[in-house]
This record gives C-alpha cells, sequence and structure tokens, in this order.
C-alpha cells in the first residue's frame, strides 16, 4: 500500500480529515480558555469580605486572632468549591490555619470558575 500512487479520492480524504481536527482543537482551546480564567480579588482583614464564585457567594472569615480563617456559604450547592492554600486544598467552611509568616493569599475553585482572593492587613 506504501508503494502505491495517492488518488484524488484519498487526498481530499486527509485534507478535510486534518482540516476537521485542526477546526475541532482550535474551538477547544478558546472555549477552555474561556470558561476557566482566574479572576483576581482584594479583601481588607477589618471589612467582610464577599466572593463571588460564578453563580455563588462566599463568605471569608477570621478569626479574632487573625490565625485561622474559614470560607462559608448559604446557597445550595457552593459547597463543591475548593480552596487551595499554599500547596494543600480544603473544603469550604473548614477552619485552616494562617501562616504568619506569608501572606494571606489563596485560591478556589469549583468545576469551571476560579477567583484567587488576596487578603491585606490595613
Amino acid at each position: 500500500m506504501a508503494a502505491e500512487k495517492i488518488t484524488k479520492g484519498r487526498l481530499i480524504q486527509i485534507v478535510v480529515t486534518l482540516s476537521v481536527l485542526i477546526a475541532v482543537f482550535s474551538w477547544r482551546t478558546i472555549q477552555h480558555s474561556s470558561t476557566n480564567a482566574t479572576h483576581y480579588q482584594q479583601c481588607w482583614t477589618q471589612q467582610p469580605c464577599e466572593i463571588r464564585l460564578g453563580e455563588t457567594l462566599y463568605r471569608l472569615r477570621l478569626s479574632e486572632s487573625n490565625t485561622e480563617f474559614s470560607v462559608i456559604t448559604d446557597q445550595i450547592g457552593g459547597n463543591k468549591a475548593l480552596i487551595h492554600y499554599y500547596g494543600a486544598s480544603y473544603q469550604i467552611s473548614t477552619l485552616i490555619p494562617i501562616d504568619s509568616d506569608k501572606p494571606l493569599q489563596f485560591t478556589m475553585d469549583n468545576e469551571e470558575n476560579s477567583v484567587r482572593v488576596v487578603v491585606n492587613k490595613k
């Protein structure tokens, strides 16, 4: 089969197949980039902070001594998000110890969206 000449029909089939593959790859790349964009939000330790992730609204809670934090929500289905804090992953409503040597910043994500939160002290 390798020694046979390529026919006009076979060449058309190869070109159409390659065109479809390139189109699907490009479409998926564009769709993936637009839906999984990371948003950024700044919060302040002295003020209440609300974080929107997709359609769900979350609230950041800091302990009195600023040694722990948690993120909570009252909305149904909001507990599917995860908090990523310096290499570890936590569930929503879990008390997370704060490393005092590092700035308080974490990422929240669900299957569709993500938000990077930076908490400032002043």
